[in-house]
């Protein structure tokens, strides 16, 4: 090798170990700024996260936002706020219920942070006062009278989501009572019981003006036979003893007439008398046939005027086969009134606590919730016209067109 190859090689490894060096310490000082860099990072943002968490635990249990309460989680104990609802609900609980994580509040400014609110029938709600709704709360309504004994709710659009009503296609059907089959057929002897009877026909009433002008049909049918009323209206109030003696072993008939010829609306006027033995004459809105055996009451609609139906009891009273033929269901059926303050005994309650558990499979929502109670427009029409009116109006209440 001659001189200038050497001084070549000499020069090439030179300036190969000068490249390699720099790369060495070049990737060391990276590595270490970005290992620092890490460092720093991890140290900052542990901090952060604990500061959030911190945040997000005391928003938590401060229950600031409104939003907490309303995402509750499935398996939650629900509230149900009652606005406006009867004084009896308040000692009511769902202790007998298969979902029973529900419950009643009454305490003023629950309402925005309750899963349900209850409006009894009493409310009025206008423009002015009808509270803002959270969003994915439940507004139930809640009525056991017919609609011309409410208000009215014209400016209830899109609010209310379940009904409590006597209204079959109400969400939850409350009736006042009903009747329950006998678990083995009994046999009753009724005759020895009816041959007792001295009297005809009773009846029991604390409102003396109603809107089913029930006072005048009596009144017409006293031409033809004579009524004894007891009450405010008549002859006084009597106790529960007195009342079970003169159904059981004085009266024949007694009249079940409901204040207000409206749908589905019979009240304990019906279906206490399955308790007694004494035939129901019945008159109001609803198909009785529905919720009483047929040929187990007298209904004054089969009649077409006052007089016929009079006759149709002058021929039972000469005929005391067919007036026990009436008692022939008692031996399979008996009745139960859904009181005040048993509600949840009837699994009315139950039902609405277990629906709050599951919204979402019983979503509904009212978008007139006027038509779909009380029609406001039928009201306003003058009386004189008011059968021509009632074939183009969706109503549920229809005025008498029996007193003759």
């Amino acid at each position: 090798m001659d001189g200038k190859q050497k001084s070549r090689c000499g020069r090439f490894s030179s300036t190969h170990w000068y490249n390699n060096t720099f790369r060495s310490v070049f990737f060391a000082i990276t590595l270490s700024v970005f290992c620092v860099t890490m460092f720093l990072f991890s140290t900052v943002f542990s901090g952060y996260y604990d500061y959030v968490m911190l945040t997000v635990r005391h928003i938590s249990q401060e229950k600031i936002p409104s939003i907490i309460a309303h995402e509750k989680a499935n398996h939650s104990m629900k509230t149900i706020y009652l606005h406006t609802s009867p004084f009896y609900w308040n000692s009511i609980n769902f202790d007998g219920c298969e979902e029973n994580r529900c419950e009643l509040i009454t305490k003023p400014g629950s309402l925005n942070s309750s899963d349900c609110v209850v409006f009894h029938f009493k409310v009025n709600m206008d423009n002015k006062n009808i509270p803002s709704k959270p969003r994915g709360q439940v507004w139930v309504f809640y009525a056991r009278e017919a609609p011309p004994r409410t208000l009215t709710y014209p400016h209830w659009h899109n609010l209310v989501n379940w009904t409590f009503t006597l209204r079959r296609d109400s969400d939850f059907l409350m009736p006042y009572g009903r009747l329950f089959q006998r678990p083995k057929p009994v046999s009753l002897d009724f005759s020895k019981i009816i041959q007792r009877k001295s009297k005809g026909v009773a009846a029991m009433i604390g409102n003396c003006h109603t809107e089913s002008l029930r006072d005048q049909y009596i009144n017409l049918f006293e031409q033809y036979r004579e009524v004894d009323i007891y009450g405010s209206c008549g002859k006084g109030s009597v106790n529960i003893s007195q009342r079970h003696s003169l159904l059981n072993e004085t009266y024949k008939y007694y009249l079940s007439f409901e204040n207000s010829l409206c749908r589905d609306y019979i009240t304990e006027k019906a279906f206490d008398m399955y308790s007694f033995v004494t035939v129901p004459i019945v008159r109001g809105g609803a198909l009785y046939d529905l919720y009483f055996p047929p040929g187990s009451y007298i209904n004054t609609n089969d009649f077409s005027t006052v007089k016929e139906l009079a006759d149709h009891l002058k021929f039972l009273d000469s005929n005391p086969e067919a007036y026990s033929s009436y008692f022939k269901s008692r031996n399979y059926f008996g009745s139960k009134l859904f009181t005040k303050n048993k509600l949840s005994e009837n699994n009315i309650l139950c039902d609405l606590c277990k629906r709050l558990h599951n919204p979402k499979k019983y979503v509904r929502l009212y978008n007139n919730f006027q038509t779909w109670w009380n029609s406001e427009d039928i009201k306003k029409l003058h009386p004189s016209k008011f059968d021509a009116a009632w074939k183009n109006y969706t109503v549920h209440c229809k005025p008498p067109t029996d007193l003759h």
